[in-house]
């Protein structure tokens, strides 16, 4: 499962403050979640437009066990530089109180909530607003309808695609074989 490159930059329009920035992150690095939490802002070289990467989580080192350095792509910049101004810690995207996240940060429901703003759907349950009515229905599209049971205003849920935030990877390394 991935996004297709379309639905990359609505999906980063639907997110906000840091949370557009990690995903962006993700998207154009292809890091793993617990890569990008350990990011500190001293990874990153501004000059040569590099990002250094050697820890996941706590840990001293990566999942694999594999230090790596990343070009940051230019569409990147502007995200990571806004999260390194934000961050009132060494780490790029920490918590409010400046510590890093731990592993139950809940990264896939921001990016379920993003899907379903941005359109990235499977489709939409219309839902009756009388109360006590029941009726549901899916549909392909969120138009507006009538309640063939009682005539009132349907209101339609997005019913966001399947995509986890470790679909993320997915996504990177789709678009860089596309794009060769």
């Amino acid at each position: 499962t991935f996004l297709k490159y379309d639905e990359v930059p609505r999906v980063l329009l639907a997110l906000g403050g840091k949370w557009q920035a990690i995903v962006a992150t993700a998207v154009y690095t292809g890091l793993r979640r617990g890569e990008i939490f350990a990011l500190r802002k001293s990874d990153i070289d501004w000059e040569e437009q590099t990002l250094q990467v050697c820890k996941s989580w706590e840990a001293d080192s990566t999942k694999d066990g594999k230090a790596a350095l990343i070009p940051i792509a230019d569409g990147l910049v502007p995200f990571l530089k806004a999260a390194a101004k934000a961050s009132p810690s060494k780490y790029l995207f920490p918590r409010p109180d400046g510590a890093m996240h731990d592993r139950e940060v809940n990264a896939d429901r921001n990016l379920h909530n993003a899907l379903g703003r941005a359109g990235v759907v499977e489709g939409y349950e219309h839902r009756c607003r009388k109360q006590g009515c029941g009726f549901k229905e899916l549909r392909p599209t969120a138009d507006h309808g009538k309640c063939p049971k009682c005539k009132r205003s349907l209101w339609p849920v997005a019913i966001p695609r399947h995509v986890r935030f470790h679909d993320l990877r997915h996504t990177t390394a789709t678009l860089l074989l596309k794009e060769g």
